[in-house]
């Protein structure tokens, strides 16, 4: 455990602004620039919407996490190896209706792509 790690609340009592500003200082420290713009804040990031409302990127963190985490192309939860048993995420039907983002009469036809490249 690092740190930064030790610093964090665990997930379930952490808001959103909180992780929004924690994933942008993240994303600035580790070069992300360009997703993170500076002067960018909880409010205006992310520029993303999904569905005609701004991604619901801390709803799509908690509905992966819960889940396990993000499957890897090298084998079991985040590139761990170990030979994985657990079925992949469908996020269409189990992530997107998790998020705040989604609507029973959606026509958001690319969501499960969306959300594979905004994680």
């Amino acid at each position: 455990m690092t740190r930064e790690d030790a610093k964090r609340k665990p997930l379930a009592e952490v808001s959103e602004d909180e992780f929004l500003e924690d994933l942008i200082a993240f994303l600035q420290a580790n070069g992300g620039e360009k997703l993170a713009p500076p002067g960018c804040d909880a409010n205006t990031f992310p520029t993303r919407t999904l569905n005609g409302a701004k991604l619901d990127l801390f709803g799509l963190y908690r509905a992966v996490v819960s889940r396990g985490g993000f499957p890897s192309s090298k084998g079991g939860v985040n590139g761990g190896g170990g030979g994985d048993k657990r079925e992949k995420l469908n996020w269409t039907r189990d992530v997107f209706p998790c998020l705040s983002n989604y609507t029973e009469n959606h026509r958001a036809t690319s969501v499960g792509h969306d959300l594979i490249t905004h994680y």
